[in-house]
């Protein structure tokens, strides 16, 4: 061995081994690398150079470091960052629609964004008292409408009823991404037969209690039934999560059982819900009637299925921006569907093509991709969720004018809240009969059917479909305004009603009904029992 090699040996292969490897880079890679050794040699350089002044500036960065004022990140820092960046967006707001251009969309302008922030006002306030923050969000339009400061009308009302299609989209993109094809495959005979008896139930006792109760007629109480008798993930999901990590219910899996079935509700009765909207607005004769039902689901699933592959295999898996794209491309098509089929006149393929290519996507992607990128697409859907958010609930609560139902409105509130609670006994009774041979016991089987109680994202999201579409037909145009005004004030009254009722119900009614397994309680004992020892600190540090 030379002495060369020797020294080159004992350096660790520092001679000849980093320009082979540096060969072995792309071209921009040892651009990079090369300008890095520059700029590193330089403030070597420059240090040994000017010594005092390097230490001096040294001196100056560790008195005004932030982290000398602020060493921790605490909650105030959290809520003052949030503050600075709306401060900072409501002046350039401010800026923008102070100029000449922006006057005649100031107002709507100024409207909107009221309306969004003092929708997470009450939303955050509302989410103190742990109720779901919606409700909040929802009470803040009724608020804006009754002070008359929120007046919709012409273009400004079309905007608005295009702004929550965008966010019924939002929901259905997730609760097609959200359906497990494992789970379903595991637990198919459960999940259908709780996910579409109840719902069916529930629909037709609504339609038969508001005929003879509110004059209803027949399309419309069905078309309100299915309306009412889908659950809303928003509230139950995070409640059975909450009690799954603390070991209730998780033995039986019940809270996998029910989040699948409330996935698969929520279809069931959107699908049902388009057929009957449909058949509500169709201007055809009895045949085209009875054929554009089941036409417009066919197009729905063919429409789905083609953009669900073509989404799985465009964007390539390896693709470097993949998640991004596949984002795009999946929020791109569904809004194709909703609103272009509102543009044809198929108003029900829309949501069922949505749910379904997302729903087809997600499988793909769970299937062939070298790396899961579901949860980061199902998490830039909840993000654009949360923006969207005040918006839907918000103008859904700007559609309820109180002043407008005159002298009955106490009576027509209390008829419609006997045709809620009446619908959702029926449905708790038909979700216990569904459960049964599941192997769980009568408390287990009581939580279920309560766990279906919450109504407020669907209901949401298309309650007011029926009115947009009263409003841009001119065929029965005042009767069909009438109509889709009392439906929509019935799906806000199940939201006030039911939301925070089942959000503390599912909390409160877990621990005396559920059985905590023996492996999650031992931890939590243990864990509780650590805490209150003395030396516990010093325990986990040896």
């Amino acid at each position: 061995m030379t002495s060369d090699s020797a020294t080159n040996q004992e350096s660790g292969g520092l001679g000849q081994e980093p320009s082979n490897t540096t060969q072995l880079l792309p071209e921009k890679e040892k651009e990079v690398l090369t300008e890095t050794g520059k700029d590193d040699n330089s403030e070597q350089a420059r240090a040994e150079a000017d010594p005092e002044s390097v230490s001096a500036q040294s001196k100056i960065a560790s008195g005004v470091a932030p982290t000398l004022i602020c060493p921790t990140m605490t909650r105030h820092h959290f809520i003052a960052t949030r503050l600075e960046i709306f401060a900072i967006l409501g002046a350039l707001f401010y800026v923008v629609i102070s100029f000449s251009w922006a006057e005649p969309i100031r107002e709507p302008a100024l409207q909107l964004v009221s309306l969004f922030v003092l929708a997470q006002i009450f939303g955050v306030l509302v989410k103190f008292v742990h109720l779901p923050p919606l409700l909040g969000m929802l009470l803040a339009g009724i608020l804006l409408k009754q002070i008359d400061y929120f007046h919709a009308e012409g273009i400004f009302l079309k905007f608005t009823a295009t702004v929550r299609s965008c966010a019924m989209t939002m929901i259905l993109l997730r609760a097609g991404l959200g359906l497990n094809p494992l789970v379903l495959c595991r637990l198919s005979t459960v999940v259908l037969r709780v996910a579409v008896f109840p719902c069916s139930v529930e629909a037709v006792t609504v339609a038969v209690v508001s005929h003879y109760l509110l004059d209803l007629p027949w399309q419309w109480g069905f078309l309100l039934g299915f309306i009412l008798s889908a659950v809303s993930p928003a509230v139950l999901v995070p409640s059975l999560l909450t009690l799954q990590s603390n070991g209730y219910g998780e033995n039986k899996g019940i809270a996998t059982l029910v989040i699948a079935a409330s996935s698969l509700d929520n279809i069931y009765a959107i699908t049902i819900f388009g057929i009957f909207l449909s058949a509500i607005f169709s201007q055809g004769s009895i045949m085209e009637l009875v054929v554009q039902g089941p036409l417009e689901v066919l197009i729905g699933i063919i429409w789905g299925i083609l953009i669900g592959v073509i989404s799985i295999y465009i964007p390539h898996s390896d693709e470097k921006s993949v998640i991004k794209l596949r984002t795009i491309m999946v929020c791109a098509s569904g809004l194709l569907a909703v609103l272009g089929s509102q543009l044809v006149g198929y108003a029900g393929a829309g949501p069922l093509g949505c749910i379904v290519g997302a729903f087809v996507a997600g499988c793909g992607w769970r299937a062939f991709s070298s790396t899961s990128t579901y949860e980061p697409v199902m998490l830039h859907l909840t993000e654009y969720w949360l923006l969207l958010q005040p918006f839907l609930f918000g103008l859904i609560g700007t559609e309820i004018d109180i002043s407008s139902l005159g002298g009955n409105s106490l009576q027509v509130a209390g008829l419609s809240a006997a045709v809620i609670t009446i619908g959702v006994v029926v449905r708790m009774l038909a979700c216990c009969i569904s459960v049964q041979g599941c192997g769980l016991n009568f408390q287990e089987t009581l939580f279920v059917g309560l766990s279906w109680l919450p109504k407020a994202t669907v209901q949401a999201a298309i309650g007011p479909v029926a009115l947009d579409l009263a409003r841009s037909i001119a065929f029965n145009q005042e009767q069909n305004i009438h109509l889709a005004e009392k439906v929509l004030m019935i799906a806000v009254l199940s939201v006030i009603l039911t939301a925070p009722i089942g959000a503390i119900g599912i909390l409160g009614a877990g621990p005396l009904l559920l059985t905590r397994s023996k492996t999650e309680e031992s931890i939590i004992e243990k864990k509780s029992e650590d805490e209150d020892h003395p030396d516990a600190e010093l325990q986990e540090v040896l």
